[in-house]
């Protein structure tokens, strides 16, 4: 090799080495100079590929090609498996593995991917808490610092042409706040990263119900405990769940006079309105009715509306009769439903004898949800009990992914399962 090629070769690996990150690589690899074929060899650098990577070639002066970069790189392998572990060879390993990681490709979203949080239904709200499924989706997993910020990692989300307020980030999974908008019927939404971008659409309405759920059935929320026996919150708290750790953490079914606080999204517009992308924290309820159905029972809640950003709370006292176990929940507003496979925690109480008919405080009747539950078919029912009182309307036509921390009562949502 001429000394104006050396020279020449010098020079672009100092420049390189003072690129790298790693003090302790950088100095292994300069320790290590007179075996720097092997390195060019097997990191693909912009350096070595623009030295022409293979020691040999180099020295001779002949161009290389695809097919004698991978020989080379071959060769290399096959040297570190006869080598010893020293500084060198494991500073040459981190780097062939840099130079093997997976190529960066473009987005795609799943089809029906795009719904609201823990729901299988491609139509959201303005301002909801919103899913979407694909590939490729980000470079790695990012979460928010609370800040609403509309590029999360190397990921940003536009649905109908406005900026979403990115959440969490994931290969497989985005969770985002839609921007507040007027329109209604399908709209775009365009996923971009570093690779490119893609695009699908989803179906914007005011309503968008659904509720986050504890792992992939078990709604998320709380029990307040005035009297300060609860698991968390210092006390003032215990989350509902079914009695014990089968969720992997601690949480509780709920007893007949319990008061309990549901989290939910897509509830519908607000008095006062409560504009997305800002943090929020208050009361803000509902301008539009929900009918809430616990065990096929109808049950009033004492309040409806946002809590925090996007976040809806419906708190409500838990009635007797509701029977006990794991027992479906739902809830109907806008002619919109939440999802038919959530459950609700009931600790032992009687067993429900009429979905529509019964005693206690909060079971009301008279409404007939506009798509019946699976399985469960009635006549439309008249009258009802309100708050407290007792007997009730007759007939009845009524209700019937894994986080491994608890949910606690704030804007934190883990990664959950493709819908199918």
């Amino acid at each position: 090799m001429s000394a104006t090629r050396k020279v020449d070769l010098d020079r672009r690996l100092d420049a390189y080495f003072a690129t790298l990150r790693s003090s302790s690589l950088r100095e292994a690899l300069k320790r290590g100079a007179g075996n720097w074929q092997i390195y060019a060899a097997v990191t693909g650098s912009a350096m070595a590929m623009a030295t022409s990577a293979s020691a040999a070639i180099i020295g001779s002066g002949i161009r290389d090609t695809r097919a004698e970069s991978i020989a080379s790189v071959l060769a290399a392998k096959q040297q570190l498996a006869s080598a010893k572990n020293g500084p060198w060879t494991n500073a040459v390993r981190l780097a062939m593995a840099r130079h093997q990681a997976s190529p960066v490709l473009a987005p795609s979203i799943s089809p029906g991917g795009i719904v609201p949080l823990d729901s299988a239904v491609s139509i959201i709200q303005p301002g909801e808490w919103v899913s979407i499924y694909g590939t490729n989706l980000a470079s790695g997993t990012v979460v928010w610092s609370g800040d609403f910020p509309t590029t999360l990692g190397d990921t940003s989300v536009e649905i109908d042409g406005k900026a979403a307020y990115i959440e969490y980030v994931s290969p497989n999974q985005i969770n985002v706040q839609a921007p507040d908008d007027t329109a209604t019927g399908t709209v775009s939404v365009v996923v971009t990263t570093a690779a490119g971008s893609a695009t699908s659409t989803v179906t914007l309405s005011q309503f968008g119900p659904s509720f986050p759920l504890l792992d992939s059935t078990h709604v998320a929320g709380i029990i307040v405990r005035s009297n300060g026996s609860g698991a968390y919150g210092g006390g003032t708290y215990d989350i509902l769940g079914p009695t014990g750790k089968s969720l992997g953490y601690s949480t509780v079914a709920a007893n007949p006079g319990d008061i309990v606080e549901l989290f939910a999204v897509g509830f519908g517009p607000t008095t006062p309105a409560v504009p997305a992308g800002k943090a929020f924290s208050g009361a803000a309820p509902i301008n539009d009715p929900i009918s809430l159905y616990i065990n096929r029972v109808i049950v009033k809640p004492t309040f409806v509306g946002l809590s925090s950003a996007g976040l809806y709370q419906i708190n409500l006292i838990v009635p007797s009769g509701l029977g006990e176990g794991d027992v479906p929940i739902q809830a109907f507003t806008g002619g919109l439903e939440t999802q038919p496979f959530a459950l609700f925690s009931l600790a032992g109480s009687a067993p429900v004898t009429n979905p529509v008919t019964g005693t206690g405080g909060g079971i009301v009747g008279t409404y007939i949800p506009p798509v019946s539950p699976p399985g469960f078919t009635g006549n439309p029912g008249t009258g009802g009990g309100t708050g407290g009182g007792t007997g009730g309307g007759t007939g009845g036509d009524a209700l019937g992914r894994h986080r491994k921390r608890p949910y606690h009562p704030r804007l934190r949502f883990e990664p959950k399962s493709e819908p199918k």
